[in-house]
């Protein structure tokens, strides 16, 4: 009297809004820091190059640097977000 029970019941539904939040900081948090260290380092030496360039003395190349890591800064953060976001919705679109 063997039966079948793979098809007699329904797969339970388990809650995964734990495991969707850790992994959703897990996503930004990695997303962010490679964002900023392939992406954000070059923008920040681009930016103080461009300046240099412009003919910015030296000793104001600073100000152009500060400009450059708060758009890497930014740029990071805006990937952080988007790989957040991605992940909180990944879990609720499938079935």
């Amino acid at each position: 009297m063997a039966a079948d029970f793979s098809v007699a019941a329904p797969p339970p539904v388990m809650p995964a809004h734990g495991k969707n939040v850790a992994g959703a900081i897990v996503a930004a948090v990695a997303v962010s820091v490679l964002a900023f260290c392939s992406f954000g380092l070059v923008l920040d030496l681009m930016v103080v190059v461009v300046a240099r360039m412009a003919g910015l003395p030296e000793s104001m190349t600073w100000a152009a640097a500060v400009f450059g890591t708060a758009g890497a800064l930014a740029f990071a953060a805006w990937c952080g977000r988007m790989a957040w976001l991605q992940e909180l919705t990944q879990e609720q679109d499938r079935p």
